[in-house]
């Protein structure tokens, strides 16, 4: 992991109940009990900004560095890196990018990364998603979960479950 990356992580705190260690690049999560509701934790990360046809890994270019920020969503077991790209139809990170975020040891962690686009055909919002090894699967239980999750938090919908 790079200094830069290092450095965005101290200090971050994490909006999640019950977390006893400090945020060290991975967000963990207590496993009490598994809950159908999503539980999210709040960090941010810096990244070099993507430049086409570049070899080097993207956590060692540093001429431009910009943060990305996220969310970290758990629904019935699966983690998730939720990104806001509303302002973009084109994902934030590549999917080589995404797989290295997901890795458990060297990257945050997780089982994959959905980005929250701009609507199209008349909704809101669309989902786009990459797994944990950088593919692009047609659609992902959990991970709607997580999304719908988010965008009531981000909308402020109120409701009632039954």
């Amino acid at each position: 992991m790079s200094s830069a990356a290092a450095t965005a992580f101290a200090g971050v705190s994490v909006a999640t109940p019950n977390l006893t260690t400090p945020f060290r690049g991975r967000v963990r999560l207590p496993l009490r009990g598994v809950s159908a509701a999503p539980r999210r934790a709040v960090a941010s990360m810096a990244v070099s900004a993507p430049r086409s046809g570049a070899a080097a890994s993207f956590l060692e270019r540093r001429e431009s560095e910009r943060a990305l920020h996220f969310v970290k969503y758990q629904g019935l077991g699966n983690d998730f890196i939720m990104v806001d790209n509303r302002d973009s139809s084109v994902p934030k990170v590549t999917p080589e990018e995404a797989a290295k975020l997901c890795d458990r040891n060297f990257g945050i962690g997780a089982d994959g990364v959905i980005f929250v686009m701009p609507g199209v055909n008349d909704a809101d919002y669309t989902m786009r998603i990459f797994n944990s090894d950088g593919s692009e699967p047609e659609m992902c239980g959990n991970g709607v979960r997580c999304f719908a999750r988010f965008i009531g938090e981000l909308e402020n919908l109120q409701g009632t479950h039954r």
